[in-house]
């Protein structure tokens, strides 16, 4: 190679070396941004894990529970006060909460218990309600 061919290269290579500072100056800020999604997405399948959890537990139980709740005479027996713990449980699941956001008179309201059980059919509207 004679001089000028050097030199030639030489610039070849100080602008490869730019583009690729660039390339990686963008590739970081993807990383980030890849880093930041997949949380989101990880986020996104926990709590639609969660979900699931509470609707299968719903559709599998429901309809026992319901007859425990509305049968007045179970109110101050451990059946019924088991009852209402399950449907908590399942609930703050679907609903993504503590079980300390679901209140008893949310869990023994006719509309409500209506409304779970549509869920737990499949309703996206019920569950939007609720």
């Amino acid at each position: 190679m004679d001089s000028e061919e050097v030199i030639k290269y030489t610039e070849y290579l100080l602008d490869l070396a730019d583009s690729t500072d660039i390339l990686t100056d963008s590739s970081d800020k993807l990383d980030d941004s890849l880093v930041d999604n997949t949380e989101a997405v990880e986020d996104i399948a926990r709590a639609t894990l969660r979900t699931n959890k509470g609707l299968a537990a719903l559709n599998e139980n429901l309809d026992d529970w319901t007859k425990i709740l509305k049968d007045k005479a179970n109110k101050e027996t451990k059946k019924y006060a088991n009852a209402l713990y399950d449907v908590k449980k399942a609930m703050s699941d679907v609903l993504n909460v503590s079980e300390d956001y679901i209140r008893t008179e949310f869990i023994t309201d006719t509309d409500n218990l209506e409304l779970m059980k549509k869920a737990a059919e499949g309703s996206a509207e019920a569950l939007e309600e609720l």
